[in-house]
């Protein structure tokens, strides 16, 4: 993808994520932690995954699954949401660091 279809498509996936949907701002912090920021600050696209991670709903799985027997497929699940919200945590906080140092990620 060249540089300008790049810009644009993470201008309009801004333009999505802005109405709330989940995937569009999961995607776009993805696209920030790739350092493809589209036409915004570095520390602009720090603070949108800071506030994403951190307006995110902390779940408690394990009354999700209390009095259950956890199968395969559910205990695979729950782990790969599990490394999910570390890696997001990681990133936030990696990037918080960087601009604080205001080292390039």
């Amino acid at each position: 993808m060249n540089r300008s279809t790049e810009l644009q498509s993470v201008r309009e996936l801004r333009k999505i994520a802005i109405l709330g949907d989940t995937s569009a701002r999961l995607t776009l912090c993805r696209l920030y932690a790739a350092g493809k920021f589209g036409g915004c600050t570095r520390q602009a696209a720090v603070a949108y995954v800071r506030e994403f991670v951190q307006s995110s709903a902390v779940l408690n799985v394990r009354a999700v699954y209390s009095g259950t027997e956890l199968t395969h497929s559910m205990r695979s699940v729950k782990v790969r949401h599990y490394n999910l919200s570390l890696l997001l945590d990681q990133k936030a906080l990696c990037w918080s660091e960087a601009v604080s140092k205001r080292v390039c990620i």
